[in-house]
Formats: structure tokens, C-alpha cells, sequence
């Protein structure tokens, strides 16, 4: 039998969803522009519908996820316990927000996140991961105290440590992370960092050619031309991306992050 990562395939099914979804969205600003109103009401109650069952998928990629835990080994970790099952997530002008819903309460509280910080902290929990065998949110705090307070709201020494906790929900519920106890993570090699950027992110898709233009206006001629030529030798522009974001992609392994931080610069460019 063929062994499916079912998170993974969770992962693809909101992508594809969320595409077709923005295609809509990109309907409905067409009608707009041509005061086309039935064609607008007509996308607009797609849009409604589609986002409600995009909604029903989070959800039962939230059940999946608590009632599948991989190796588990502390017994005072319960499933009652898993904060994840109360916790939605959604991508917002560049942001991650994140809902929590209080413990015997209906009453959420969010906390938002810069999408390149949310970045940040999935690239250390996979450098923790890779080192130490497991990775813990305080580990993380540890390493990007200095980051956080730069490219957060969450600067003071109670509240820092909030950016990791948030995003280590969403890193768990898309499955990126999976937990070892209760406080200790490990990595889901079978997703990537691309898989999450794809995932956690609905807008401002880069194409192949506007990779190559915003490179040619911040002066970079070398990445340009490697870029093409990645393209030439692939015989195709498709899956670019992940060679230029991967830290073992061929582009990131050729010109570093620079590349990234510059067709990307929402995503990537920390200060």
C-alpha cells in the first residue's frame, strides 16, 4: 500500500483552493472595473461559497491533526490539552493571524504576526530541528529575541515570546511541526518551507518574469541572467520558487538569500 502523508495532502488541497479562489477574486475585480454587477454578485456568492468549504478544510485538517499525533511521549500531554484545537489561522495583507479561543470560553483572542517574522521562525525551528533532534518555542524565542523586537509589536520581555507561540500553532496545524511531548516539536520533512509560504499566503503571487524584472531593478544583472539560465537548463520556469527560497535549492545554493529577500521582500527582508 502506498503510504500518503495526509497532511501534506491537506496542504495541497488549500493551495489548489485558495488559487482558484483568488481566480474568483480576480473575476469579481474584473466585473468591477467593467460595472458588470451580475457578473460581480454572480462571483461574489462563489467567492462566499468557496471560502466557507476552505473554512470546513481548515477545520477537519485541525481534527486530523489532534486525533494523529506521531510519537507522543509524555503521558501528562492529553489531546484535551492541545491548544491547537482551538486555534484558526488566516493570511492578511502580508500578515498571520492567529484566533485562539479562550478554554471554557467562546471568547477568542488573536495575535497578528509579519508573514517574513512567521517565516523566520519556521527556518529556526528547522535549524533547532537539525540540530538538537527536537525543537521547543523557547528555544526559538532564545535565538530571534533581537529579531522580534524589530519586525514585531511584541517587544517587551512578557509579551516576546508571543510571535513563536502563535506561529508554532499554524506551523503544527499545516504540518509543518509535529509533537514530540508537550513541549518539545519535531520537523515533517514530507513539508517544506515552500509548502507553508504556499499555504500561509493567498496573495501577491510572483511570476517567473516579474522574478526577473525586480532583479534587474535592484541592479542584480548575475542573479537575472541565473535565473534564466536555471530556466533554460529546466527547460521550464515552473517550480522556480523553490529553488530560489530552499536552502538547498540550486538559486539559493548559487546566490544565497539575497535573491529571495529581493523577489520576495514581504516574506523575507527582516530588518
Amino acid at each position: 500500500m502506498v503510504e500518503v502523508n495526509v497532511n501534506q495532502s491537506f496542504s495541497e488541497l488549500l493551495t489548489h483552493m485558495r488559487n482558484e479562489l483568488e481566480k474568483i477574486k480576480q473575476k469579481m475585480s474584473t466585473a468591477a472595473l467593467n460595472l458588470d454587477l451580475e457578473s460581480l454578485d454572480l462571483n461574489r456568492n462563489i467567492a462566499e461559497s468557496m471560502s466557507t468549504i476552505i473554512e470546513s478544510v481548515i477545520s477537519s485538517q485541525k481534527s486530523w491533526n489532534n486525533y494523529s499525533l506521531i510519537g507522543v511521549d509524555n503521558d501528562s500531554f492529553t489531546k484535551k490539552e492541545a491548544v491547537e484545537d482551538r486555534t484558526t489561522w488566516e493570511e492578511l495583507d502580508g500578515t498571520i493571524r492567529v484566533i485562539t479561543r479562550r478554554k471554557n470560553s467562546n471568547k477568542p483572542y488573536s495575535n497578528v504576526i509579519p508573514k517574513v517574522l512567521f517565516i523566520k521562525i519556521a527556518e529556526v525551528a528547522d535549524e533547532f530541528v537539525n540540530k538538537n533532534g527536537h525543537v521547543k518555542t523557547s528555544d526559538v524565542v532564545s535565538a530571534l529575541d533581537d529579531t522580534i523586537h524589530k519586525n514585531s509589536g511584541y517587544s517587551s520581555e512578557s509579551s516576546i515570546n508571543i510571535p513563536v507561540y502563535a506561529s508554532f500553532k499554524v506551523l503544527y496545524l499545516t504540518g509543518y511541526l509535529v509533537r514530540e511531548s508537550a513541549s518539545k516539536y519535531l520537523r515533517n520533512k514530507e513539508v517544506s518551507l515552500v509548502d507553508i509560504i504556499n499555504t500561509t499566503d493567498t496573495r501577491n503571487r510572483v511570476t517567473f518574469e516579474e522574478a526577473i524584472k525586480k532583479l534587474i531593478l535592484a541592479g542584480k544583472h548575475d542573479m537575472a541572467t541565473g535565473l534564466e539560465n536555471w530556466k533554460a537548463k529546466k527547460g521550464s520556469s515552473q517550480g522556480f520558487d523553490g529553488s530560489v527560497i530552499g536552502e538547498k535549492g540550486e538559486l539559493y545554493t548559487q546566490f544565497g538569500p539575497e535573491m529571495r529577500e529581493i523577489i520576495w521582500p514581504n516574506r523575507f527582508k527582516l530588518n
